[in-house]
Formats: structure tokens, C-alpha cells, sequence
């Protein structure tokens, strides 16, 4: 049912919260990946993806422009043994420009890429995921309730956010009561925060 329609997977980081053995299962050896090129041998070589392309910088995928944007997957010493994580910027004529960010935090390369492509939509993964000990010192290994109202402070105002990975992952400590909560009294204007339901639909205009 998931798959049904699906035109080519964009994978941010090969986690397996993002890539888990029913994806490697399930989807057909044909189907088109792209991926970052720290995944390219894990994708193609090992689980032998057969239309597996890298995007080092960006590519063009049926008239949508993809770019990559090499973020990093929490701070410090932690944020360092997360390994490559990226987030995409898509672009196609007569429609928004999306933003997802994947498990990247908010920083200056994610600020950078906001600044210089302009989106009006950005996906959050705002689940405030957690690796005790060292969370301790270095933080949450992506944005949490508190970084993403931050996210949503620094964008421009016509910029819309839609936040998930909640609610499904046991290292992560925001889930969508906590966040729609910490929103409300933050003051945020919460027609520029969309909370996705499990199984929900949206259409971005």
C-alpha cells in the first residue's frame, strides 16, 4: 500500500530507522534510489539496488531538481559518530519549494541552505532523539521541540513547517502532544506548523 505509486526513494542516511530490513525486502531491486554518497556501497553493493544513483551535489529526476545538503546529525563528539546525514531541497516549476531536512539539527548549514534556496515548506524531524550518555553533553542527535520552535523563529514568515519522526521511535522524547504543546505556548502561529497524523496526507500548495 505505501508503495503504490511511488516514483524513486530519497534516502537521507542509511539508519535503520530509515532503512530498515522490511525496505530492503520489500521494494523492488529496480526501483530508483538516490542517495548520499556515504550509502552508495550499503544500497547498491550490499543489498544490490540496481538503479542506484549518488547525488553529490544535485541531480534532475523528472523535472524536479534535487540537492543535496550535507548536514550533521546532532553536535559534538555525538554528532560526529552519527555519521553522514543529508537533507534535500526539491524544486519543479509551478510548484513549492520543499525542504527536508532529515536527521539534521539546526545549524549553520542548514541556516545556509534555508538562506540561499528560499522554501516554503520544510520538513522537520523534530522527534528530539536522544543517546545517553553523551546527550548529557552534546544534545539531542535532532531538533526537538525546543530547536525546532528556534527553526521556525529564524525562517520567514510565509515559510511552513511539517514535523515528524514522533511518535514511533523509542529514543526519541518529543512526541506530537509534547510539540503541539511547547508550540502553543511559544506563541507560534500554528497555521505555519503542520503536526502529521500517522497515515495522513498532504497536499502542499
Amino acid at each position: 500500500e505505501v508503495l503504490k505509486g511511488v516514483d524513486f526513494v530519497l534516502l537521507t542516511h542509511a539508519h535503520i530507522d530509515h532503512y530498515d530490513p522490511a525496505a530492503k525486502r520489500l521494494i523492488s531491486k529496480n526501483m530508483p534510489w538516490y542517495v548520499q554518497p556515504a550509502d552508495y556501497d550499503s544500497v547498491a553493493v550490499k543489498d544490490h539496488f540496481r538503479n542506484t544513483t549518488v547525488i553529490k551535489e544535485n541531480v534532475n529526476v523528472g523535472g524536479i531538481t534535487i540537492i543535496r545538503i550535507a548536514g550533521n546529525h546532532g553536535r559534538g563528539k555525538l554528532g560526529e559518530m552519527m555519521g553522514a546525514s543529508s537533507g534535500y531541497v526539491l524544486k519543479a516549476d509551478g510548484q513549492p519549494t520543499l525542504y527536508v531536512m532529515g536527521d539534521c539539527v539546526w545549524n549553520e548549514v542548514t541556516q545556509k541552505a534555508v538562506k540561499e534556496h528560499q522554501p516554503e515548506y520544510i520538513v522537520v524531524n523534530s522527534g528530539g532523539a536522544i543517546l545517553p550518555p553523551m546527550s548529557k553533553t552534546d544534545g539531542p542527535i535532532i531538533p526537538n521541540e525546543a530547536e525546532t520552535m528556534q527553526i521556525i523563529d529564524d525562517c520567514p514568515v510565509n515559510t511552513r513547517f511539517i514535523a515528524v519522526h514522533m511518535d514511533a521511535i523509542d529514543h526519541c522524547q518529543t512526541t506530537r502532544a509534547i510539540l503541539r504543546n511547547e508550540a502553543r505556548h511559544h506563541g507560534t502561529d500554528m497555521s505555519r506548523l503542520i503536526i502529521q497524523e500517522d497515515g495522513e496526507s498532504i497536499t502542499l500548495k
